[in-house]
């Protein structure tokens, strides 16, 4: 009998911290999925289901019963095809009349015998979206940090956010040969948190619902940012790597000279995915939590690619600042430099730019020190929930 050892393939996810389930669609496919394992599977679906911000044991279990009785299309493979577009080499966990493969093999058994179709999104839906009137929610945020409308502009174009015609920013992936492979679009409050009662949509997934893309696409594995290494400019820049998009952006903003990327989730620091930036020198910056475990395992991983030709380090300046308040509420790097932004001053900015500078990156000089300025309030009919006193205008 062909099969998988799918508890020790749940569990590589669960090392990674891999959120498979991310959005609801992925969500709702896991859970069928995994229902094909009767009860047993219901463990593995919860503790997956645990990386999520949103999750809910009550639904979790309500979405995993209705799966186990109602399914009858969506088979097992689905499952192992979704940690295989996570970077996980599903051929580790493969067992073939009783055998339990440790290393990759060539076998006969493959769940996908035709050819995968990688997804490509046309560069005119780049162009159309791009928020040339800083208008989307994310950058109405930005507005609120910082005056330098010209900054903005230039990240907007830099970065090519995309605005949606509800107002949410559109976050495109575009590689290093300048092919657009992904776009997610994620809402804001005016606060500049997410509403995670609004799932994040995918572009590609879009698309293919109205057929403009094939069914069986499968994503490249993009950094956030990616494209910018083709520019001359960034030939000799350092990368610096955040785990969220938005994270990314507002690095940008105080510290220009640092090529900004981000992953677009914590265990997406697959081999494939960080190829791009395999000749560079990388600073990862992981998020923190209450035990540490983000940054151990960014730590673990980036030992893991140099041990395979890559320069990477992770920083720890987050884990060594932190309150436990802070850890607590799971901040990253950028919650840092917004916090100097809001309170006019530029602390975890120029420390960030001194670590930096100890790679030979930037100097502290050129550090763009936005928290000098003035915020930009909001105007008539944009968000007005602004954190400024009286005594910062």
């Amino acid at each position: 009998m062909d099969r998988y050892d799918y508890q020790a393939l749940v569990n590589e996810v669960l090392n990674r911290g891999i959120n498979l389930f991310e959005s609801f669609d992925d969500w709702t496919k896991g859970a069928f999925a995994l229902s094909n394992l009767g009860e047993n599977g219901r463990t593995m679906f919860k503790n997956i289901s645990k990386l999520s911000t949103s999750y809910n044991e009550a639904e979790n279990n309500r979405k995993f019963t209705n799966a186990l009785h109602t399914n009858n299309k969506v088979g097992i493979a689905s499952f192992i095809y979704m940690c295989r577009q996570h970077g996980i080499d599903t051929n580790r966990f493969y067992i073939k009349d009783g055998v339990d493969y440790a290393q990759p093999v060539v076998t006969n058994i493959n769940l996908h015998q035709k050819d995968v179709t990688l997804a490509v999104v046309q560069g005119e839906y780049v162009d159309r979206s791009l928020d040339k009137n800083l208008r989307s929610d994310f950058v109405s945020y930005l507005k609120t940090l910082v005056a330098d409308v010209d900054r903005i502009v230039d990240l907007v174009n830099t970065y090519k956010l995309g605005i949606t015609k509800d107002g949410h920013v559109i976050y495109w992936y575009i590689d290093k040969a300048d092919i657009v492979r992904m776009g997610k679009v994620m809402a804001y409050r005016p606060d500049g948190h997410r509403y995670k009662s609004i799932t994040p949509l995918s572009i590609p997934k879009e698309l293919s619902k109205r057929g403009e893309l094939s069914a069986d696409y499968t994503i490249k594995q993009t950094l956030f940012g990616e494209h910018l290494l083709r520019q001359p400019q960034n030939a000799d820049r350092v990368v610096g790597i955040v785990e969220s998009e938005k994270s990314a952006i507002i690095c940008s903003l105080c510290i220009p000279n640092v090529l900004w990327m981000a992953t677009g989730s914590k265990g997406n620091l697959q081999d494939e995915r960080m190829t791009a930036v395999k000749e560079r020198k990388v600073i990862l910056f992981p998020d923190t939590d209450p035990n540490g475990q983000s940054f151990g395992q960014w730590s673990k991983r980036a030992n893991e690619l140099n041990a395979k030709g890559w320069h990477i380090q992770a920083c720890d300046y987050l884990e060594k600042k932190a309150t436990e308040e802070q850890r607590r509420t799971k901040i990253d790097i950028a919650d840092l430099i917004i916090d100097d932004l809001l309170h006019m001053r530029k602390t975890h900015i120029v420390a960030i730019a001194d670590i930096l500078q100890g790679e030979s990156c930037i100097r502290r000089e050129q550090v763009y020190v936005l928290s000098n300025s003035k915020p930009m309030l909001p105007t008539d009919g944009e968000h007005s929930a602004s954190r400024w006193s009286h005594s910062h205008i």
